[in-house]
């Protein structure tokens, strides 16, 4: 699962990188964020089957994944 999410980040980033047409490339596109998005999706799973979904614990490191992938879009909206 986890490395065939990263081989469509890498295949999508060289189709990118073949058209010459494409205009420069929102944060969608950065590995940082994609790679920020399959590290959120299996940080929740990892939660939900082994942390009690009641527990604080649970809370924030579902929160602390998602605001890895916010930040990165943030950050590069600021500088544009």
């Amino acid at each position: 699962m986890v490395k065939d999410k990263i081989v469509e980040i890498f295949i999508l980033k060289f189709k990118i990188m073949q058209d010459k047409n494409f205009s420069r490339p929102g944060y969608e596109y950065l590995t940082a964020y994609q790679l920020g998005k399959v590290i959120q999706d299996l940080t929740v799973e990892f939660c939900n089957r082994f942390i009690d979904k009641k527990s604080r614990t649970h809370d924030q490191m579902v929160q602390a994944a998602r605001s890895n992938s916010q930040n990165i879009a943030e950050g590069l909206q600021q500088n544009h």
